[in-house]
């Protein structure tokens, strides 16, 4: 059994190095649709790719990230488990299927994907985003705080990172720092309407009852004028 598996692994290097021009070209122009945020041309070409070559890891991992733009995380979750199969130090599918974890609720193995991603390859910030995620969900807020800070020292402008954070930030009672990371999201984005509404949450916390109001009053104009009123009672994770 040891011996087939082993020559199972040699077979499926060895294909991962000899990649037709054909079925890297499809790859390639995949990545260009991705790029684009056409997401849709992007799995075809991914499929095509696959098709071409049924033990072309990369594709599988590419045409996961695009299944989960499109919100089809089971297609996703099965395209991350096949490039993880054929190629266990991809840390970008250990990160994207920590994403699906996440979506589809799977707490425990997306924050075991987060931390395999992440000793791969320690620079992958999309493992930190979705393991702070995870972590606010299983009520780690500290945890939570200490991988948006790291997200955020890669990106300065991701106001996702900074909204999240003061999330994380107010449940640990860092009420003030909450604040400031609202404020830091509202800089980069200043219609982003649940960061007024958590700012209002957190300035009333601090007993800052005027602050609170215009707070939740600009909420309330900007979930509107979007339609997107029903949002104001699940103001948290973005």
């Amino acid at each position: 059994m040891f011996l087939q598996d082993w020559i199972r692994k040699i077979k499926m290097f060895l294909s991962g190095n000899c990649v037709s021009k054909e079925a890297k070209l499809s790859w390639e122009q995949g990545l260009e649709f991705y790029e684009k945020k056409q997401y849709p041309q992007a799995v075809r070409y991914f499929t095509h790719a696959i098709s071409l070559d049924s033990n072309y890891a990369q594709a599988y991992s590419n045409r996961a990230r695009a299944y989960f733009k499109q919100k089809q995380y089971i297609r996703a979750l099965k395209d991350c488990d096949r490039a993880i199969e054929l190629n266990g130090k991809d840390a970008m599918a250990y990160a994207t299927r920590a994403g699906v974890c996440f979506k589809l609720e799977r707490y425990a193995q997306g924050i075991k994907d987060c931390d395999r991603a992440l000793e791969i390859n320690p620079r992958v910030t999309r493992a930190h985003y979705y393991r702070g995620l995870t972590y606010c969900q299983v009520k780690q807020y500290a945890a939570a705080v200490a991988d948006f800070t790291q997200v955020i020292n890669v990106n300065p402008y991701l106001q996702q990172a900074y909204y999240n954070r003061g999330v994380a930030r107010f449940y640990t009672g860092d009420v003030q720092g909450a604040i400031e990371d609202y404020n830091n999201t509202l800089a980069l984005d200043n219609r982003y309407a649940g960061a007024y509404y958590n700012r209002g949450l957190a300035q009333k916390k601090l007993g800052n009852k005027k602050e609170a109001f215009f707070d939740w009053r600009h909420a309330a104009d900007l979930f509107l004028s979007k339609g997107e009123m029903a949002e104001i009672s699940s103001g948290l994770l973005r």
